[in-house]
């Protein structure tokens, strides 16, 4: 009884070990292909995080009317002169 089967064992050890851990990642999956993924996304991150703002401005912009803009130009152009003084003041 204290003999068992090779096999018996080496699938015990097998089902044992499998047990909690994880895949090897080295083998499923080509490190440079994650490499690569992470440096697309830091490198057009930017554009990644400014196209929704553009959207939500663009979209907010298109309910403006031709009036809208013009109060709006109204403001803007008395605050750039105003900026421009205090500036040009220190």
């Amino acid at each position: 009884m204290s003999e068992s089967n090779p096999s018996t064992q080496s699938s015990m050890q097998k089902s044992s070990s499998g047990i909690g851990k994880l895949p090897d990642f080295k083998q499923s999956v080509k490190l440079k292909y994650v490499k690569l993924g992470y440096h697309h996304l830091i490198s057009h991150g930017m554009y990644l995080l400014l196209t929704p703002v553009i959207a939500i401005t663009a979209a907010q912009l298109s309910t403006f009317s031709l009036e809208d803009f013009h109060v709006l130009w109204e403001h803007l152009r008395f605050n750039l002169i105003s900026v421009i003084q205090c500036l040009a003041n220190n």
